[in-house]
């Protein structure tokens, strides 16, 4: 269904009339157990076709990761507390933390999906190197998993690793991530020190 809507130019002078479009998604054939899945979806996107329509969908199923990282962003990252007071800085502000919610969301999501891949896909052999020396035990570094490495960030960040815990959350992976941070830069300084003067 297209409709547009018109304001009202007394109420609202500075308003202009809208087109949307509604696209109606049911699942007719849904597991006995679970409830049919059905959406309304309004979008400013031209839909006549039935591959517009599943275009449509397919965007709004990219809605749960981006969300994420709104999250990842605002309560991992704390932006919002930031409370800076010129446009540049929050500007910066967010250009910088951008990177650090969209790497805490995928060190989230991968060490779920494959607790079993090697930590180096997503940290530095640095990183990797500090954990192993803080949490390992004699450990080796090249057989630190994506799943261990994680857990051990969380530990940094508070996470207690109790058996009903879980995975760390986004907040305590960047506590663990800005702690993990500065013991990499304490590791790397106290290398070159033993290379200069060991």
């Amino acid at each position: 269904m297209r409709t547009t809507l018109r304001p009202d130019r007394g109420k609202y002078p500075h308003a202009w009339p809208l087109t949307w479009t509604l696209v109606e998604v049911w699942e007719p054939n849904a597991a006995p157990a679970c409830e049919a899945l059905h959406w309304l979806l309004w979008t400013r996107e031209p839909v006549t076709t039935r591959a517009e329509g599943q275009e449509i969908v397919r965007k709004y199923t990219c809605r749960w990761p981006i969300e994420e990282y709104h999250l990842t962003l605002k309560s991992g990252c704390r932006i919002e507390a930031l409370r800076l007071e010129s446009w540049d800085s929050l500007e910066k502000a967010v250009v910088m933390y951008t990177s650090v919610a969209a790497r805490i969301v995928a060190l989230r999501d991968r060490a779920q999906q494959e607790p079993d891949a090697l930590a180096t896909v997503l940290l530095s052999e640095d990183e990797c190197a500090v954990l192993v020396a803080k949490f390992g035990k004699g450990q080796a570094m090249l057989r630190l998993t994506l799943g261990q490495a994680v857990l051990w960030i969380g530990r940094l960040g508070g996470h207690l690793n109790r058996q009903r815990d879980g995975m760390p959350g986004v907040r305590t992976l960047w506590r663990g991530l800005r702690d993990l941070t500065l013991l990499v830069e304490g590791w790397r300084v106290a290398r070159r020190l033993e290379n200069r003067y060991g």
